[in-house]
């Protein structure tokens, strides 16, 4: 049995991505359990799962408990997230994001059998209407922005100088079961709890402003293929629909999805939030994964709300 390390196990995506592998893999997940927004997770008496709660920043508290493993696969989903948050706790994100993503490098750079994936961002593209890969972005909107392409920088240079093999998935807007709402997590949850409960959805800005949504297993399946494939060696690709939605029509859908009495109510944009449009190309995800099996939108939003509607 391959074994796989999974930091920010304890997460959104980190959780889906542990319930995926443990059926076919050990996994070794390192968190520190910070994160906002997710119910907590009992990894005890958990079948081929060994979770270490430790934090990332600090290189010496997991260093030894990795060394009692041989480790095949990374996936480091491990973050400070995200935009609003790392506003208010831009030291927390450097730590987290940044020295936590360069402690990890430093522990695998002479473990070249190790095939590793870093899930980085869709905010590195800033506010562009088709982002693809293949072009530069100045990245600059937040900390969160910031950190994330910065460790994609070490990422590189890790990858080049030491022969590592990692790849990174620019995951864009990413929703489904085990998210929760907070006021710090996604736009999904909060329209989603507001809407069972017959509350307002409140959108900033004029609900014109679009987001390329990709529904949780579809991200999954897009790392399995990377990591169960040897031809695929250092990629940079995106985890996207290549379809954009306006944030008004989304609330529209979930309000009707879930046979809800709420009202939309726009209020004033936030100061750090200047992306009005954001799709993702497929051009080079066509390339790895068939994209039609992706799930569609009102699909994935009824799985949500169905989800919701029991943990809530």
């Amino acid at each position: 049995m391959k074994t796989i390390l999974i930091t920010g196990g304890a997460g959104f995506i980190g959780y889906n991505l542990v319930r995926f592998y443990k059926k076919k893999h050990k996994v070794i997940v390192i968190d520190n359990l910070t994160s906002k927004g997710l119910k907590k997770v009992n990894f005890k008496n958990c079948k081929n799962v060994v979770f270490f709660k430790k934090d990332l920043s600090n290189f010496d508290s997991f260093k030894n408990h990795l060394d009692n493993f041989q480790i095949d696969k990374v996936i480091h989903a491990a973050a400070h997230f995200a935009n609003e948050n790392s506003i208010i706790n831009p030291s927390k994100d450097l730590k987290s994001n940044i020295l936590g993503t360069l402690n990890l490098l430093e522990y695998f750079k002479h473990k070249k059998k190790s095939k590793i994936i870093y899930l980085s961002s869709s905010c590195i593209y800033g506010d562009s209407r088709l982002a693809s890969e293949n072009k530069l972005y100045d990245a600059n909107e937040t900390p969160y922005a910031i950190s994330k392409y910065c460790a994609e920088k070490y990422i590189k240079f890790y990858r080049e100088y030491y022969k590592l093999n990692i790849s990174i998935i620019r995951v864009f807007n990413t929703y489904g079961p085990w998210e929760q709402s907070h006021k710090f997590r996604n736009v999904i949850p909060r329209f989603i709890e507001n809407a069972l409960k017959g509350k307002d959805l409140i959108i900033t800005g004029s609900g014109n402003e679009t987001r390329d949504f990709t529904y949780v297993k579809d991200l999954v399946a897009l790392t399995s293929k990377i990591l169960n494939n040897r031809k695929y060696i250092n990629l940079t690709i995106n985890s996207c629909t290549g379809k954009e939605i306006k944030i008004k029509n989304l609330a529209e859908k979930i309000i009707r999805l879930s046979n809800s009495i709420s009202q939309i109510k726009f209020i004033s944009k936030r100061k750090w939030d200047k992306i009005n449009f954001r799709k993702g190309s497929i051009k080079e995800l066509k390339k790895i994964i068939n994209i039609e099996n992706f799930t569609k939108i009102e699909k994935g939003l009824l799985k949500t709300i169905n989800w919701y509607k029991s943990n809530i």
